[in-house]
């Protein structure tokens, strides 16, 4: 698992953005309509977005973590309590969602045996 910690945080950042486009496809295409620009007004709307573009954040970090692993770099300890802090928090505001996932992402990243101190 310790060489795939990348493919699973972008797995993880499809997903979310997936479900973000399918769960907000009405607020979207509204906001198309309309022209995309100062259209993220609104509750709705802000959680659409920002749910929606977390995952897309995800992927990204995904992609720089498996660039790491590919070149044989160790992926820095410091990333994984990261994660794993971020993961404890938004699992306790939101205990019914995907931040279970980062967790158990970061534990990998902690206790494998690429992870460094940095």
């Amino acid at each position: 698992m310790n060489r795939r910690i990348g493919i699973a945080i972008i797995v993880i950042g499809i997903g979310h953005t997936s479900l973000g486009l399918f769960r907000f496809h009405q607020e979207f295409g509204a906001m198309i309509l309309e022209g995309l620009i100062s259209t993220g007004t609104g509750e709705i709307r802000g959680w659409a977005f920002w749910f929606t573009f977390a995952g897309i954040l995800m992927i990204t970090l995904g992609i720089t973590v498996r660039s790491i692993e590919l070149q044989g770099v160790t992926i820095p300890r410091t990333l994984g309590w990261i994660l794993l802090v971020g993961s404890i928090v938004g699992a306790g505001v939101f205990p019914v969602s995907g931040f279970w996932l980062m967790l158990v992402v970061s534990l990998f990243i902690l206790i494998g045996r690429q992870a460094h101190d940095t």
